[in-house]
């Protein structure tokens, strides 16, 4: 009953995150992606302020860790992510994200040695053979944003990776308030030397700043967090094929809110998809 407990909030997340692609995708046609990139940290991290335990004391180890994992965690991730949900079309960036379980296992296994089961062994291959369907199908070429989300993806799944190695040695909680504290820190600092203009200008309607709030409260800071706890129970590896129920929920939003259509091919691609996630749970936790 736990697992399924944690099987559902993952799902949780993913329906939350995808449909925030969504979101976002409508928000950068007013907001730059240098706005939304540092306050969407800035707002989480203030929201956090509020509501983390801070007692915890951290060795100068540990903070240098969480300062180089908030690097590509936080501020890379967010800077490059934003940039490309403003190039690239939204189902172009749902797909994308199903790449990150395999993404994943490869940097646990070369970089943490994990061995791979056959389960993950043939999620992965679900995983990919869906996404790659989906493109072909679509006939379009790699585009400049889809190359930026995908550096993006490995930045993400390099982190979380870190994350399940020292969530063994630091609270969840800890590690999530740290991470934010610090790439505020960083995504401010580049934003106010790259891209002053963009990111002191306020002129925008209120709705769309309410908006912007509530998904960097919801879409973002709270999806992270919990994200981040799931890791730390079940491994990088298991939590990530999770993920692949993101483009789902953004396919969903897309035809809804942004008149986008899906394909016959689509569909079928998404059931391959979905056959990785229902695999990747028959393999015992980490």
């Amino acid at each position: 009953m736990k697992k399924i407990s944690n099987y559902m909030q993952l799902i949780v997340i993913s329906c939350i995150w995808g449909f925030n692609i969504v979101l976002m995708k409508y928000l950068s046609k007013t907001l730059a992606y240098s706005f939304m990139a540092a306050y969407r940290v800035v707002i989480s991290f203030i929201f956090l302020y509020f509501i983390t335990n801070k007692k915890d004391i951290l060795t100068k180890k540990n903070n240098i860790i969480l300062f180089f994992i908030a690097m590509i965690n936080i501020s890379g991730y967010m800077t490059l992510s934003n940039l490309a949900i403003s190039l690239s079309e939204t189902k172009n960036i749902a797909f994308i994200t199903v790449l990150t379980p395999m993404f994943t296992a490869i940097i646990s296994r070369y970089l943490a040695h994990k061995k791979l089961s056959n389960y993950t062994k043939v999620s992965i291959l679900l995983s990919a053979f869906g996404a790659i369907g989906i493109y072909i199908n679509n006939g379009s070429a790699l585009t400049l944003g889809d190359g930026i989300m995908i550096i993006a993806i490995i930045m993400h799944c390099l982190s979380y990776v870190l994350i399940e190695k020292y969530s063994q040695q630091i609270p969840s909680e800890t590690i999530a308030y740290k991470l934010f504290q610090y790439g505020m820190w960083q995504i401010v600092i580049f934003n106010l030397i790259f891209y002053r203009r963009e990111i002191l200008t306020f002129d925008y309607p209120i709705s769309i700043l309410i908006l912007f709030a509530l998904s960097s409260i919801i879409g973002y800071c709270y999806c992270q967090v919990m994200y981040q706890k799931q890791v730390s129970i079940l491994g990088s590896i298991k939590a990530s094929f999770f993920l692949n129920l993101n483009p789902i929920f953004t396919l969903i939003g897309s035809i809804i809110f942004l008149q986008e259509r899906v394909s016959f091919v689509e569909l079928l691609c998404f059931l391959v998809i979905l056959c990785g996630v229902y695999i990747s749970t028959k393999e015992k936790s980490s």
